[in-house]
């Protein structure tokens, strides 16, 4: 008897286990009432209304571990005669991979302002110890390609501490100047200088900053950081300001 009992219960789960089966792999119907005890039929499964929206919810905000991005904005200079670097802003352009929270890969291209020619003429006044009569100077940008590793880290909701480190190559552009310099005699004497410039190099990048989220814009954020460049024919120091895009 008692074995005959085991059997019919043996086969009575093997029965609600293949029925279960089969009852899972049937199409159904997905309707959202709000009503939480009302029956379930075989053609309608009946989900509390909150219990979707807390579901939708979620899945929603979960964040994608890669994410490609863009930015774009303004890089502000000091002028520097030695660096051929002039006073201003430039445009500053980036595209990257977020591969998760704290680590990513940028790669960016900037331009910085042209020296102004007055400035260098003072400088060239000041080092020779003599006062142009006419001149003609010509200045041009710099131009930098990056490319950077990016480290974060979240201080609270919406706001990141940012580091970036990498490599640089720069284009520091032609600079020279036709001068005539009045001499002890009064005489002038016309002089052609060129000055460092025209050469290009690999420079050491670092940058340091902040990221901060909009409230209304998820995958949008600004970026605020400083940007040192370490070469000495191009060394600088530039304040940038740029709106990111996440995809």
């Amino acid at each position: 008897m008692k074995k005959l009992l085991s059997i019919n219960v043996v086969v009575a789960l093997l029965v609600l286990f293949v029925s279960g089966q089969l009852f899972a792999e049937e199409q159904y119907e997905l309707r959202v009432t709000g009503k939480v005890n009302e029956p379930i039929t075989n053609d309608v499964i009946k989900v509390p209304e909150y219990l979707v929206k807390n579901l939708t919810a979620a899945n929603n905000e979960k964040p994608r571990d890669l994410q490609f991005f863009v930015t774009g904005g303004l890089s502000n200079f000091r002028e520097d005669v030695r660096s051929t670097v002039g006073d201003g802003a430039a445009p500053r352009f980036a595209i990257g991979l977020q591969y998760n929270r704290w680590f990513g890969l940028e790669l960016y291209a900037e331009t910085a302002p042209a020296l102004s020619p007055i400035s260098l003429l003072e400088d060239l006044e000041k080092h020779l110890n003599q006062t142009a009569t006419s001149f003609s100077v010509r200045t041009t940008s710099n131009r930098y390609l990056g490319f950077l590793s990016k480290y974060s880290f979240d201080l609270n909701k919406g706001l990141s501490l940012v580091g970036k480190v990498g490599l640089a190559r720069f284009e520091a552009q032609d600079t020279s100047a036709r001068l005539k310099w009045k001499n002890e005699a009064d005489q002038s004497l016309f002089t052609f200088h060129k000055l460092d410039g025209g050469v290009k190099g690999y420079s050491p990048v670092v940058s340091f900053g902040y990221e901060a989220s909009f409230s209304n814009r998820k995958r949008a954020s600004m970026e605020l950081f400083l940007t040192q460049m370490f070469d000495d024919k191009v060394k600088n120091l530039s304040l940038s300001t740029t709106f990111k895009h996440k995809f």
